[in-house]
């Protein structure tokens, strides 16, 4: 199980989450589940970009995302639906 966090307030660093997709895929051999979420939902309207790299590093190509959230420590926003799916 890997968790890639980046900071949703900076849309440049979903360029450092598609390193460590390819990075998690080059040094496993199985496909372990990536979760990918985004920190400061509390600043922002809508988790925008990930749904483009859950299509780019499809399943069938290797790659194992699971799950994409936003969380906020500061408002409690997502932490439940993340926490929940961890537990599955």
């Amino acid at each position: 199980l890997y968790i890639i966090a980046f900071d949703l307030t900076k849309p440049n660093s979903l360029n450092r989450v598609e390193y460590w997709i390819k990075t998690i895929r080059h040094l496993t051999s199985d496909r372990p589940a990536i979760f990918l979420v985004g920190t400061h939902a509390d600043l922002v309207e809508e988790v925008q970009g990930i749904d483009s790299l859950v299509i780019k590093y499809p399943k069938h190509a290797g790659y194992n995302i699971v799950k994409c959230c936003g969380v906020s420590c500061k408002t409690g926003k997502g932490i439940k639906e993340l926490k929940e799916a961890l537990i599955q």
